[in-house]
C-alpha cells in the first residue's frame, strides 16, 4: 500500500473527483473492415435525462469530443450502490 501511495502521491491533483482532460496519452481505436451498423440502446425518459446531463458535462470539460467516425459506441447506464447511475 505504501508503494502505491508513493507512486500516486505526486499525481494527487489528478484524482480530485473533477472531470477534466488529460493530454499525456493519445488513444487510437484500430478499425478493420467496414463499420457495423449499430442502433442506440433504448432509454426511458429518466435515463435519457441522465445521459444528456453526463454528455453535456463531458463535452464542456473536454473529456470527450463529438464523434466523427462511422463506428458507433452505445451508451449503457449502470446503477451504483448509492442509487445514482454510472455512464458507461
Amino acid at each position: 500500500m505504501d508503494m502505491l501511495l508513493s507512486v500516486l502521491g505526486p499525481h494527487a491533483s489528478m484524482f480530485d473527483g473533477r472531470l477534466g482532460h488529460i493530454s499525456t496519452v493519445t488513444h487510437h481505436n484500430p478499425t478493420h473492415g467496414p463499420p457495423i451498423d449499430s442502433q442506440p440502446y433504448r432509454a426511458v425518459p429518466k435515463s435519457r435525462e441522465a445521459i444528456d446531463v453526463d454528455t453535456k458535462s463531458m463535452l464542456e470539460n473536454e473529456v470527450k469530443v463529438p464523434a466523427t467516425r462511422p463506428w458507433p459506441s452505445p451508451i449503457v447506464l449502470m446503477p451504483k450502490p448509492d442509487g445514482t447511475v454510472r455512464f458507461c
